[in-house]
């Protein structure tokens, strides 16, 4: 992803030291290693563990806190397959690695999320219009295997014209944005599902944008600490990304339930979260690094799980 690319430009600007990324997998260490010789990232340290641990992490690197956090399509995946309390989808899991965040946070230091998005009107029933049978067996395999919550009633077929390969059903708003957006990843450019299979175990969508904002000042309020929302330009905090757009044209649209086609739901959603306290540099730097992030991966899809901190 283009995060640490980001921050490794503006290390002189920006006065930044050092650059954490955290990551649990072995893989993914060996895949930053050798990212980080490839661009000559050279204030990239890689670390690997678990995001919940992170303040323990930082001091076994010498560091008290840092001046910004960056979380680029972590929480989702968190959410999807950290076990807690022995079980997947508990939003506990996300509210550990949030907490963890803002108590390692420097006072002024920045908490920047980008990731997926349930849509305000998620509740809201709509028509999703399915052409080819291979994307109605794609849906069907979907529903009957999205672990993030009970869908085999949650939907109903009202429309099967199998001799035309269409098939309209009725479903909710934010049901369809989970199928719609791993139905992208079986085109690419002809049908090669041999990465759907892993899309359909996570949940891309864990909570609305205004639902992460409560369960961030919750966080702030359970620790005694001072938290505050950054304003950002209204199409950055939530968004379609148009390679999703371009994907689905002629497989997939929605309707509303008068039959009239209506936007497809915002992919991604982004937040800059500042913690009260004396001025650091990461005012600037979380500025700067949200416009890049949110350039360099408007226009397609993009995916990146791994948690660059800046130490200033």
């Amino acid at each position: 992803g283009p995060t640490l690319e980001i921050a490794e430009k503006l290390k002189h600007q920006k006065s930044i030291k050092r650059i954490l990324a955290i990551e649990v997998s072995h893989e993914a260490i060996k895949a930053l290693n050798k990212r980080k010789k490839e661009h000559n990232l050279s204030l990239v340290t890689a670390v690997k563990g678990d995001a919940c641990e992170l303040r323990e992490l930082l001091r076994k690197e010498g560091i008290a806190s840092v001046d910004t956090i960056v979380f680029s399509s972590l929480l989702h995946e968190i959410y999807s397959y950290s076990l807690k309390d022995g079980r997947r989808f508990n939003l506990d899991s996300v509210r550990d690695v949030l907490r963890e965040a803002l108590l390692a946070l420097s006072g002024g230091g920045r908490l920047l999320i980008r990731d997926g998005v349930i849509p305000e009107d998620g509740e809201e029933e709509q028509i999703l219009e399915l052409r080819g049978e291979t994307n109605k067996e794609v849906f069907d395999y979907f529903v009957r295997n999205f672990p993030g919550r009970d869908l085999s009633a949650a939907y109903r077929v009202i429309d099967e014209d199998s001799q035309n390969q269409l098939w309209r059903i009725i479903i909710k708003r934010k049901d369809a944005m989970e199928f719609l957006f791993k139905l992208t990843w079986c085109w690419r450019p002809e049908f090669n599902p041999c990465t759907f299979w892993d899309e359909v175990k996570e949940q891309y969508g864990v909570l609305t944008r205004k639902g992460y904002l409560r369960l961030l000042y919750e966080i702030a309020d359970e620790q005694m600490i001072t938290i505050k929302e950054v304003p950002l330009p209204k199409e950055w905090q939530s968004y379609l990304q148009p390679g999703y757009v371009n994907n689905l044209k002629g497989k997939a649209k929605l309707l509303d339930l008068d039959g009239n086609e209506v936007s497809l739901p915002d992919s991604n959603m982004m937040l800059v979260i500042e913690r009260s306290g004396a001025e650091t540099t990461s005012k600037d730097i979380g500025e700067g690094a949200l416009k890049q992030l949110h350039e360099s991966t408007i226009p397609g899809i993009n995916s990146q799980t791994s948690s660059p901190l800046e130490e200033g």
